[in-house]
């Protein structure tokens, strides 16, 4: 005659119900596993989206606006200071009034850069350095950008009140013409003309020193600062990662 042992049959309903305990958490924990997962591949989308419009954050390039600016600027200052050494060697009138020309209105075309600049930087500000910079290292850039600045602004002004004292409106690119800064005096013109070359060899040195910078940080010091101001695809300083929980079957 077969008998229940009360015993085993409560030690086999224990059994059970430590199994089932056993198979509820696995499946939170792997519940849990998922939903982690899911929560961390949501933070590194919207991390990635976020930083697609908002250089500043994650990405080591500026906005292509300022790079476009900076690097129009350049062109510009470049060909009109060619145009000025090129003048020099000819003769003919006719050419020698059309580079002067070509000259001024690329000098104005420099203080509409510098303005849109401005403008951009204020509003959308610069990206941020990987690495940060050394406070030094940030006041001496800050001191050499506003004296550029500076200087490309005093100049534009210099040469255009030139132009009028020596009794000559400037017609800014076809529109119409400027309203003059000075009146017609040839003494002043001189002296005007006098120091807007002056301050053209104290600009050639500011930009030697601004290049021979970001070259030291290119080549010396290895950071991003020469590479933020180049041409070519916005590059985040990290890659938006994708955590895997991988599931405990055990």
């Amino acid at each position: 005659m077969n008998m229940s042992n009360p015993n085993s049959v409560a030690g086999i309903y224990t059994e059970r119900r430590v199994a089932e305990r056993r198979i509820t958490e696995r499946r939170r924990d792997d519940f849990l596993g998922h939903t982690s997962a899911r929560t961390d591949r949501l933070r590194d989308v919207s991390s990635d989206v976020f930083s697609s419009h908002s250089p500043d954050k994650l990405s080591v390039k500026h906005s292509k606006a300022t790079i476009i600016l900076h690097w129009g600027t350049a062109l510009a200052i470049v060909v009109s200071v060619g145009v000025m050494f090129i003048r020099e060697y000819i003769e003919a009138k006719t050419y020698r009034i059309g580079l002067l020309e070509v000259h001024r209105q690329l000098g104005m075309l420099v203080l509409v850069g510098v303005a849109m600049r401005l403008v951009v930087r204020y509003r959308g500000g610069l990206a941020k350095p990987v690495e940060p910079m050394p406070i030094l290292t940030r006041l001496c850039a800050g001191l050499c950008h506003l004296t550029l600045y500076a200087l490309l602004v005093g100049l534009t002004l210099l040469g255009l009140a030139g132009t009028n004292a020596h009794n000559v409106e400037l017609n800014l690119f076809g529109i119409g013409h400027l309203p003059p800064l000075v009146s017609d005096d040839p003494d002043l013109a001189d002296e005007l003309t006098d120091y807007h070359i002056w301050g053209s060899w104290v600009l050639l040195g500011a930009l030697v020193l601004h290049i021979g910078a970001a070259l030291i940080h290119h080549f010396i010091l290895k950071d991003k600062v020469l590479y933020a101001m180049l041409p070519g695809h916005r590059v985040r300083t990290q890659e938006p990662t994708i955590k895997i929980v991988e599931k405990n079957k055990s």
